[in-house]
């Protein structure tokens, strides 16, 4: 609520709690920086993060009349917890006036605020720049924003010139907010919207009958304390058979779907298995290779498995899926009141994985700012929890997957290099599927199981001739396209009959014109010449069987851009190109 204002200052705007909405109309420019100076001062040595629009002052009046007042203004700014914006740069970036944009910009500076460990944002605007025609949609975006301040840790001041305003404005403006202040003659008077003083009286009725309420409810409390208590141990007998029954239920399901077995007969499949009868035993970091869709989580899951950390959690984290902001708390976890919105305490991943394993998936794409905090816990076994400054030991075993070249990542200063030795101390290569297609008809049989168990299509066989189709095709998405391939079938199968959609891989010689350009080689060997245009329409073909294997689908597990091996945006660039629908 808006207090009392007196003649001695101005400073109280600087106690604004967060949710407030409210305006002030100025005379002067000194009027303007006498109450923004201490209600920023305030922000800041709040630990909030602080953005002043500026328009009748100058960034560099707005900057130096701060700086008079902190000593530390300079660490303020080079923090980003102050930042100053010309009005028209931040209202109208491409020259037009968007105030819906302007309502999302500040959602996501408070988003980014909370991100950095402030603990709310703090605002204020100056509206001199404002032109007549935009007058009214200012307004009705001054409404809306009472409702988008009080959903946010934010405050947020707004400044008008009583020049540039009439009676009419004035009032428009006072309906607006949630209060409204001037200071004329000297003196600083006060104006509160008619639904700020219904809601004080009625927040004053409210507190009554609360006071009442408790009492009431804490005399009920009392006498049912003991039923209260019998609840809880009733609750804890059923939370411990649920745990038992989970645990049991999670051992059927995985006995039934088979999933920790890794299967194949090749070379390199029993070349992975024999590197992991190797090293399973001992706490030896595991860094596991290979492309998407290869297995790599399955190889981490039977390495943990045939440890003695077999009866404590496998962990896992996807290191691509966690966002950049919240990849502390998602490690290491936090206190309640870290940060605004932390209501409690949250265990880390590292902390679950106590005594078991971690498993660190596309730990290439880790951003090299968490990288030295992961190397810190994997050499100390110490962490710290976002707001805690006491350390935590995490003992654990670390593995981890990805399907870059890491050493290149080391190379281009992308990925810490005695991370990636801490990391590697065992490597793991699982190779694609195209270079072991002799394990085919054994995991295509596999899959044809699971997904008639989970269908209900108990009929279904493989043929030779299907079995030769699958291994004709490269399967750039490996082992996970191939499960995919084969839940498809199941899927379109009818009368029995199962047939798989994919392409053969493409020969080219097979695809050369009736009479292509032949060049006698030096060892007179007959060497076929593609044209540009066959090639383009070589292309177009492949293309287009991706999307009708993906049924259209770009992106994501199984769609075209993984089965062709390229990125998502290479590809939609392709097809544009080809003019594809």
């Amino acid at each position: 609520m808006a207090p009392e204002l007196t003649k001695s200052g101005i400073g109280f705007v600087g106690d604004m709690p967060w949710g407030t909405h409210f305006c002030q109309f100025y005379e002067s420019k000194n009027d303007l920086l006498e109450v923004l100076v201490p209600y920023f001062k305030a922000g800041l040595e709040n630990n909030e993060n602080c953005l002043w629009i500026v328009s009748t002052a100058s960034e560099q009046e707005a900057a130096d009349a701060l700086r008079s007042a902190l000593p530390d203004f300079d660490r303020y700014v080079a923090g980003h917890s102050l930042e100053i914006f010309p009005a028209r740069d931040w209202y109208m970036p491409d020259g037009s006036l968007d105030l819906e944009r302007v309502r999302r910009a500040w959602r996501e500076r408070a988003a980014l605020a909370l991100a950095r460990g402030h603990s709310g944002l703090r605002v204020s605007g100056d509206t001199f720049w404002l032109k007549r025609e935009q007058w009214n949609d200012f307004n009705d975006y001054e409404d809306k924003l009472n409702g988008l301040v009080s959903d946010l840790p934010m405050t947020c001041l707004c400044n008008y010139s009583l020049a540039a305003s009439g009676a009419s404005d004035v009032l428009d403006v006072t309906r607006t907010h949630q209060f409204t202040f001037a200071r004329r003659k000297g003196i600083w008077e006060i104006v509160e919207t008619s639904e700020l003083k219904q809601a004080k009286s009625e927040i004053e009725r409210l507190n009554q009958e609360l006071e009442q309420r408790v009492i009431e409810r804490t005399t009920e409390l009392i006498a049912a304390n003991e039923k209260l208590k019998r609840a809880f141990e009733e609750i804890d007998k059923l939370r411990r058979s649920l745990e038992s029954e989970n645990e049991y239920l999670r051992e059927e399901v995985q006995a039934a779907s088979g999933e920790s077995t890794i299967l194949g007969t090749s070379p390199a499949i029993r070349g992975v298995i024999e590197r992991i009868d190797m090293v399973a035993s001992t706490d030896a970091s595991v860094l596991i290779l290979g492309e998407t869709g290869v297995g790599k989580e399955l190889v981490a899951r039977n390495i943990h498995e045939r440890s003695p950390r077999r009866d404590h959690p496998l962990v896992k984290v996807n290191c691509t899926a966690i966002p950049r902001e919240l990849f502390e708390s998602e490690f290491f976890g936090h206190v309640k009141g870290a940060y605004s919105g932390a209501f409690r305490d949250r265990v880390g991943r590292f902390q679950r994985a106590d005594g078991g394993s971690l498993f660190l998936d596309e730990v290439g794409d880790l951003p090299l700012e968490m990288q030295p905090k992961l190397l810190r816990v994997l050499q100390d076994g110490e962490f710290e929890a976002l707001g805690d400054d006491k350390p935590r030991r995490a003992n654990l075993r670390m593995i981890a997957a990805s399907n870059r070249d890491l050493k290149a990542a080391v190379a281009d200063g992308r990925f810490r290099q005695d991370l990636y030795y801490r990391l590697s101390v065992f490597p793991i290569v699982v190779p694609p599927l195209r270079e072991r297609k002799e394990d085919i008809p054994i995991l295509a049989d596999h899959f044809l199981k699971l997904a008639c168990k989970r269908l209900n299509r108990p009929d279904l066989r493989l043929t030779e001739r299907e079995i030769g189709r699958l291994q004709s095709y490269d399967w750039s998405g490996n082992v996970r396209e191939l499960q995919n391939v084969v839940e498809r079938a199941v899927i379109t199968a009818r009368d029995g009959a199962i047939h798989f959609d994919v392409v053969e891989t493409i020969v080219v010689e097979s695809l050369v014109p009736s009479s292509p350009v032949a060049l006698d080689g030096a060892d007179g060997e007959n060497m076929r010449v593609v044209p540009e245009a066959e090639m383009r329409r070589m292309e177009r073909e492949n293309i287009v069987r991706a999307l009708k294997v993906s049924n259209g689908r770009i992106y994501g597990s199984g769609g075209a851009a993984e089965l062709l091996g390229v990125k998502p945006s290479t590809l939609s660039t392709r097809i544009r190109k080809l003019g594809l629908k």
